[in-house]
């Protein structure tokens, strides 16, 4: 799969409908409609995929928030 980069790290999860598909639900934040929370999961999700799946690309984004880049 490809994946885009956004400040250096991978995208968050997408979802659509159904709301649930395969015993997996979407997330109740993201039908919440509190668009700052929503913005919020979905940076947090970016970087925990990126620490998981590509540490190469989350150590750069740690030594570029420490340094202002």
């Amino acid at each position: 799969s490809c994946e885009s980069h956004f400040n250096g790290l991978l995208e968050h999860p997408q979802y659509t409908r159904p709301y649930e598909f395969l015993n997996k639900k979407v997330p109740d934040i993201l039908l919440s409609g509190h668009h700052a929370n929503i913005e919020k999961w979905r940076f947090d999700k970016m970087v925990e995929n990126t620490k998981k799946k590509r540490p190469d690309l989350y150590l750069k984004y740690i030594n570029n928030k420490k340094t202002g880049d």
